[in-house]
């Protein structure tokens, strides 16, 4: 069985991060399970409005051009969305800014997918295949007023 690398500090730096979402756009943010396929649904009125996976990353935002995740996350968390009939998306957290990046609109033939991943753990299955999201396509929040930031 693989390890989970995902701690209680990890999901308590989510909790915050969720919430500058939550303030941006008039939701509740509801914690999924783990091991479920995104860490929120981000929820109004009793709707489920978005399917939300959270990153936090020790880095600035413009350190990297894109944003890397593994291909197999963020197809299913935009398939599911659509199933669900609802927005899905990363909610991304540098060290300088928190942005939003809506998947379900984006179609995957257009994704730039390669090969790439962690190799600090010494984990073999960390190395897969990666999309990268241009940073630009991100929508970024003010955290301390909770409300988006004019492009």
């Amino acid at each position: 069985m693989r390890p989970r690398y995902e701690t209680v500090d990890d999901r308590q730096r989510q909790r915050e991060v969720i919430s500058y979402l939550s303030a941006a756009t008039g939701t509740t943010a509801v914690e999924t399970p783990p091991l479920t396929h995104w860490d929120y649904e981000m929820v109004r009125d009793g709707r489920v409005l978005a399917l939300v996976e959270v990153k936090v990353r020790k880095c600035s935002r413009t350190t990297y051009p894109t944003f890397m995740v593994s291909e197999g996350k963020a197809t299913t968390l935009r398939d599911q969305a659509i199933a669900a009939g609802c927005a899905g998306g990363f909610l991304v957290n540098w060290i300088d800014a928190a942005g939003w990046l809506r998947i379900d609109t984006l179609a995957p033939d257009g994704w730039s997918v390669g090969s790439g991943g962690r190799f600090d753990r010494g984990d073999a299955m960390d190395v897969e295949r990666v999309v990268r999201f241009p940073i630009d396509g991100f929508r970024f929040i003010d955290r301390d007023a909770g409300a988006w930031l004019r492009a």
